[in-house]
C-alpha cells in the first residue's frame, strides 16, 4: 500500500490543535479551523457596554419584591426570624440582580424614599423631582464618600424648595426620623447647587417658604386669620425677607394680625422675641398701610 493510499483511507479517529487550526496526527490533514466562543476581553465602558448580552436589565426606580408590610399574602404576621431572613435575601438578591454600582445605589435610595414619604404628606410631583435630582446625584458618582441617607435627605429639601413646600430643614429632620446631624444635610446641599444639577434639570431653588399654617393651628387662630397671615405674607418686598430668617419674619406677620403676644408666637415659630420685634418694626408701616387689603 502506497503512502497517498494510507492517507486516503484515514478517517481521522482523532484530531489535535496545532497553531489555531485542527491537525489530523495521522495524515497531516488540516481539518478546520480553530473556532473559540469566548468574547474579547474590554478595556473600555463603551465595550463593556456594547458586548454585554446576559445581564438583567432594570428600571431606573424598580420595585423589589420583598414588601414593607410584617404580614405576608394570606395576612398572617411574619415571625420576626423570618423577617430578618427576607432581609437578608432581600440584600443578596440586589447585589445578584444588579453589576453596576448605580444599579445598586438606586434601588437602596428607592427604599430610603419610600420611608420618608409614610412620615411626609407631600404631593407625589415633589417626590418625582426629589428622585431625579438624586438620579443626577448618582449619575455624577457624588455619593461616593457620602452617606446615601444624607443625599436623600437633601434632595428631598430641594424639591420643596424647588416647589416652595412649607417646611425647614430643622422640621424635616424632626419629622424623618432619622438620627442625622443638620450640618451634614447642609453640605451636601451646598454640594447640589455648586455642582450645577439643578441648572442641567432647568430648576430654579427658590427661598423656603415657613409653615404658616402650621404655626397658627399650634397658636389656635381661626380659619380667617391665618389666610389673613398668609395673604400678607406674600405681598410682602423682597427686600425685607433677603437675608433675613423666614420663621422670624412669618412670626412678626402673625404678631400683627393676632392678638397673641410676643413670647407665645416666638415659642411656636422658634425665634427669640427681639428677633419678632425686630421683624414687626420692618413690616409694621407696610401692614398699616395695607391694613384695608387684609379685612
Amino acid at each position: 500500500m502506497t503512502q497517498n493510499e494510507s492517507i486516503s483511507e484515514c478517517r481521522h479517529p482523532r484530531k489535535v490543535k496545532n497553531n489555531g487550526y485542527w491537525v489530523c496526527p495521522l495524515c497531516a490533514e488540516v481539518l478546520d479551523r480553530v473556532i473559540t466562543f469566548h468574547p474579547k476581553r474590554a478595556f473600555s465602558e463603551e465595550e463593556v457596554k456594547s458586548r454585554r448580552q446576559t445581564e438583567p436589565v432594570l428600571k431606573k426606580w424598580a420595585h423589589r419584591t420583598l414588601s414593607d408590610d410584617s404580614r405576608d399574602y394570606l395576612n398572617k404576621k411574619i415571625p420576626n426570624n423570618t423577617k430578618r431572613m427576607f432581609n437578608r435575601c432581600n440584600k443578596w438578591q440586589i447585589q445578584a440582580w444588579t453589576n453596576e454600582s448605580l444599579n445598586r445605589n438606586l434601588i437602596t435610595s428607592e427604599s430610603l424614599f419610600r420611608t420618608l414619604k409614610s412620615n411626609f404628606s407631600t404631593p407625589d410631583y415633589v417626590w418625582k423631582e426629589a428622585k431625579k435630582i438624586y438620579f443626577k446625584c448618582a449619575e455624577k458618582q457624588l455619593s461616593r464618600g457620602r452617606s446615601i441617607k444624607d443625599l436623600v435627605i437633601a434632595s428631598l429639601y430641594t424639591s420643596m424648595r424647588v416647589h416652595e413646600q412649607p417646611g425647614s430643614l430643622k422640621d424635616l429632620l424632626t419629622d424623618s426620623g432619622f438620627n442625622i446631624k443638620k450640618n451634614r444635610i447642609a453640605k451636601c446641599f451646598k454640594l447640589l447647587v455648586q455642582e450645577g444639577i439643578l441648572s442641567e434639570l432647568g430648576l430654579i431653588l427658590k427661598p423656603a417658604a415657613p409653615p404658616i399654617n402650621k404655626y397658627c393651628s399650634d397658636l389656635g387662630l381661626s380659619l380667617e386669620e391665618s389666610n389673613k397671615i398668609i395673604k400678607f405674607y406674600n405681598k410682602i418686598p423682597f427686600k425685607l425677607k433677603n437675608g433675613r430668617d423666614l420663621n422670624g419674619v412669618a412670626g412678626a406677620a402673625i404678631y400683627i394680625f393676632s392678638s397673641k403676644s410676643q413670647r407665645e408666637v416666638a415659642e411656636v415659630v422658634g425665634v427669640s422675641e427681639a428677633t419678632v420685634r425686630t421683624r414687626y418694626k420692618e413690616l409694621e408701616n407696610i401692614a398699616f398701610k395695607k391694613e384695608r387689603l387684609y379685612k
